[in-house]
């Protein structure tokens, strides 16, 4: 991680720096202020010389959230091009302050114009996850000497093709290396290249970048972020390159891990790799909420073992729904016994009491809670089942069904005893995170064996 000084080119995600230039709304371009923008973990500030000529800063003692702008445009000092996204009102006193979500720099942008065909972006550990030997160390002919073979270009690990949002996404691994007087550096440098199948925005691009990242995150074992986000502006043969700035949701770099205790590594899926992004994204749009649920999990440390369980609880109900469909009968069997049960609820009750019971009805015909479960588990083999769940497959359905129960309606003559627990409680969650991802991954294609091995063997190390 850099130092707090002056951008300059290079600098990631998890770097401080700022710099000078002159910022104008894209509908008022004459009414230019100088001011300095400023990127850290803290957020993204403009602090501005002056003001712009707007009604909202005439009043001294404008309130938070008086001024709101898709984007502010920008030419730094030194000539670049660059943008603020989704700005706001932060403080006026001695200067005019505005925050921002996002910073470009080397283009005029706003959050939803389709203008990127294409990123490179690198993650925390990706290097480790992807190990290749790169640099090797050879022999010489004079014996008091030893050479260093360094390749010169990246070496692809695998590519996705044709799969939306990419036309093409390839990993590529290679070495970032610098010789200066007394002094020689070599680092691998692992990156995604991604090609668009149309133009997106950086809104887009985004998601994208969170996807990738999320399922990093679980074939990592922790967490995982982007590091640096560099934007191909365009459809031109050698577009433009553009820096993206996020702040990521990280208080600071996260530690780093090992390839060899990473639960599934990229030697350990091997052929399933490309087949397993594919699928990631394919089925963004019907699992996306099952990924976010878990991932919740992952990169929102130290919320309430409560709230961790009801998440993975929430998340395998929405998979096996969303996955499998389950239902006891068609809706069309079971619309006669609705209207026979809606008919039995007595006048009298009170109309929001009445419209309860008659919604409980609507969905009477789709599995319940547990039925997920028990199918969801006969879908596993014995061996993952008894690497997971602790002690007989009936208790253990018994027993995750009556905390959720608890936690929903908070009943005290039915609380169970091992949320009193700590450590029960946060092995527990383990547990059901850990079984989660191995039906995630063999929906994905991935096969149970290799997903069962990788995330039990490393049960005690990750997640």
């Amino acid at each position: 991680m850099k130092e707090q000084g002056k951008y300059s080119e290079g600098a990631g995600l998890f770097d401080s720096f700022h710099f000078r230039g002159r910022w104008w709304l894209p509908n008022r371009p004459d009414n230019r202020v100088h001011g300095t923008v400023y990127y850290s973990l803290a957020g993204i500030s403009l602090e501005l010389d002056g003001i712009f000529d707007l009604p909202e800063f005439r009043n001294r003692e404008p309130e938070v959230g008086a001024f709101r702008s898709d984007c502010i445009l920008g030419m730094s000092l030194e000539g670049d091009l660059c943008t603020i996204l989704r700005v706001f009102f932060q403080e006026q006193s001695s200067a005019l302050i505005l925050g921002g979500h996002e910073l470009v720099i080397g283009a005029h942008c706003g959050s939803d114009d389709e203008i990127i065909s294409g990123a490179l972006i690198s993650y925390t550990n990706l290097e480790e996850w992807a190990f290749v030997p790169t640099i090797r160390s050879e022999t010489s002919a004079n014996v008091d000497h030893f050479v260093l073979s360094i390749p010169i270009l990246a070496k692809s690990l695998f590519t996705v093709n044709e799969t939306s949002p990419f036309r093409k996404l390839e990993l590529l691994v290679g070495v970032e290396s610098s010789q200066r007087r007394g002094a020689f550096s070599a680092q691998a440098r692992g990156y995604f290249e991604c090609e668009f199948l149309g133009l997106l925005s950086v809104r887009t691009v985004k998601s994208v970048v969170r996807q990738l990242g999320n399922l990093l995150s679980i074939l990592e074992g922790q967490a995982t972020y982007a590091t640096r986000i560099r934007l191909l502006m365009g459809s031109e043969p050698r577009p433009p390159v553009a820096e993206l700035f996020q702040v990521p949701n990280a208080q600071a770099l996260p530690s780093s891990i090992h390839g060899p205790l990473m639960p599934l590594s990229f030697k350990t899926l091997a052929e399933y790799t490309a087949s397993l992004f594919a699928s990631w994204f394919t089925n963004e749009e019907l699992l996306g909420p099952v990924y976010n649920l878990l991932l919740s999990t992952m990169f929102h440390k130290g919320q309430p073992l409560e709230t961790f369980f009801l998440s993975l609880m929430h998340a395998i109900e929405t998979f096996h729904r969303r996955a499998y469909g389950g239902t006891y009968m068609s809706k069309a069997s079971y619309e006669p016994i609705r209207e026979l049960l809606v008919g039995g609820v007595p006048s009298g009750l009170g109309q929001e009491f009445e419209k309860k019971l008659k919604d409980m009805m609507e969905y009477g015909y789709q599995y319940s809670l547990r039925t997920r479960l028990k199918e969801l588990l006969r879908s596993l083999k014995p061996e993952t089942k008894t690497r997971f769940l602790e002690g007989d497959e009936k208790d253990f359905i018994d027993l995750v069904v009556k905390i959720r129960n608890y936690l929903t309606h908070y009943d005290e003559t039915n609380r169970p005893s091992i949320l009193d627990d700590i450590v029960k409680m946060y092995n527990l969650n383990r547990r059901l995170r850990a079984l989660l991802i191995v039906l995630l991954l063999k929906y994905q294609s991935v096969p149970e064996d290799k997903a069962a091995a990788g995330v039990g063997a490393r049960l005690d190390l990750a997640y």
